[in-house]
């Protein structure tokens, strides 16, 4: 925390701070006990959702919050769309900018993947371990979790935010774990 006080306190001292974007963010959240779990290995909303803060006087309203559906791949979008630059050719990820300037007149879809993937031999991985193929998709309420070997699980996070119950077995949301699975 000190060393973002003293980036921003250089851009202050440079005349830099009004027209500097500025993200701050993290990689993953951490399960402290919900779920009965620990760590980051999961797609629960407590490991799989992270906070993100922008802040650019010059370039974004001052004092708003989004709550829409937005992935670590639209921060890089974002970066380059604040830099009048090209977006990447392949990449998925979209510019917030007309989401956080306009929010009722900027279309937008709900959408985020999230995937978490090893190889034996990878740091991450402990020994004789098998592959790890883990993956989430996210649509507006809905959000599926898959771990490789397991049946998925569905959430609908509007009603069931804690995501305490598993919706893939019920009869009512197959369309919907369908779509989600497609995607």
């Amino acid at each position: 925390d000190a060393m973002v006080g003293e980036v921003l306190q250089a851009l202050e001292r440079n005349n830099l701070a009004r027209d500097t974007l500025i993200i701050y963010t993290s990689d993953h959240g951490d399960q402290v006990g919900e779920h009965g779990l620990w760590w980051k290995q999961t797609f629960y909303d407590y490991s799989a959702k992270v906070p993100a803060i922008l802040s650019w006087p010059e370039g974004l309203p001052k004092g708003t919050s989004c709550s829409r559906v937005t992935s670590q791949l639209d921060l890089n979008a974002t970066i380059l769309d604040a830099a009048g630059a090209p977006a990447l050719p392949t990449s998925h990820g979209r510019s917030l900018l007309p989401l956080l300037r306009d929010p009722a007149g900027t279309r937008w879809e709900d959408l985020a993947f999230s995937e978490y993937c090893t190889e034996p031999g990878d740091p991450a991985h402990s020994e004789g371990e098998r592959t790890t193929q883990q993956r989430m998709v996210r649509q507006g309420d809905w959000k599926l979790n898959y771990y490789h070997g397991m049946e998925p699980q569905l959430f609908n996070l509007r009603e069931d935010p804690y995501e305490s119950h598993d919706k893939a077995g019920d009869p009512g949301c197959q369309s919907t774990r369908r779509e989600l699975t497609r995607l």
